[in-house]
């Protein structure tokens, strides 16, 4: 079963990874990958890929953002201090807000302040 997509684009190209060392690394880990695959590959190790969502272009960050949304709702810590990376994943959000501005993705904006409120509660 496939998440919600507002449409069926296919993965995006290298292009929307952006370049440089970070974009390179995020392009490796997820580039390519439905959004099935990535958030399979995202729970073998979170804590390792959390920072590629920082530093995609916002585009791949668009396209995968299902990945992290449906991470937060669903992990469950395993004690009080345990914050699944959600710290981490918020920096991320915020590093992204102002692409995606500039791209005029409003939907996501609304998605990604119900995982906020989501993470908070």
């Amino acid at each position: 079963m496939s998440f919600f997509r507002r449409d069926k684009s296919s993965p995006p190209k290298r292009g929307a990874f952006g370049r440089g060392l970070d974009e390179e690394h995020a392009w490796k880990n997820f580039g390519g990958l439905t959004i099935d695959e990535a958030y399979l590959k995202f729970c073998e190790y979170p804590e390792c890929y959390q920072e590629d969502f920082m530093f995609m272009g916002s585009k791949a960050f668009i396209f995968y953002f299902p990945v992290i949304e449906k991470y937060l709702k669903e992990i469950v810590p395993e004690d009080d201090t345990d914050d699944c990376e959600a710290d981490i994943i918020g920096k991320a959000l915020e590093f992204q807000l102002n692409e995606i501005y500039k791209e005029n993705e409003e939907w996501i904006l609304d998605r990604m302040r119900l995982l906020c409120d989501s993470v908070l509660k």
